[in-house]
């Protein structure tokens, strides 16, 4: 494996680069790289916590939301007509956002540029399943959307039962 090969890529990736998108799709030898990538990216944005069980609460997490947001993006993705493999989308993620997670190192900066994953993903929904932008963007967007709507929903719940814990206990 050539780190620095796959950096290179992941970049392009990041660039939005169609072919750079189909290359590590069909790169059976980018699963490693696209892990390591993932996993660094999730170290980084836990450094700042000074705190090692952290560190590797990151490595894990990185690797599991990779593994589900690339199955939700694959099963959404099917459901629109599309025609690809789970594995090559989770190989271009993990090259590609991965790669954008390491901003995660300055915190607001790393939020921000988190933001970037979105049209990596739809580039790589449409290149890998050969759907029109459309629909990889809806494909993109439908779980960030019901993400939204879930943390509306908590935060909602949770004013609620903050007012009504004050009430009582002033009441």
């Amino acid at each position: 494996m050539d780190f620095k090969l796959a950096l290179a890529r992941a970049w392009a990736i990041v660039t939005l680069d169609k072919a750079a998108v189909r290359e590590v799709g069909e790169d059976e030898n980018a699963l490693l790289p696209a892990l390591l990538i993932t996993a660094i990216g999730g170290l980084l944005g836990t450094l700042i916590t000074m705190h090692p069980t952290l560190w590797v609460a990151g490595l894990v997490l990185s690797i599991v939301g990779l593994v589900i947001g690339a199955a939700i993006l694959h099963l959404l993705a099917i459901l629109f007509g599309g025609q690809g493999a789970w594995a090559d989308l989770f190989k271009v993620l993990g090259h590609g956002a991965g790669l954008v997670s390491w901003a995660r190192i300055v915190p607001i900066v790393g939020w921000i540029a988190g933001f970037w994953s979105i049209p990596v993903a739809v580039i790589a929904v449409e290149e890998l399943y050969g759907l029109t932008r459309g629909k990889a963007i809806a494909v993109v967007l439908i779980p960030v959307a019901v993400g939204l709507a879930l943390t509306c929903v908590a935060a909602i719940t949770l004013g609620v039962g903050i007012a009504a814990l004050l009430a009582h206990a002033n009441g």
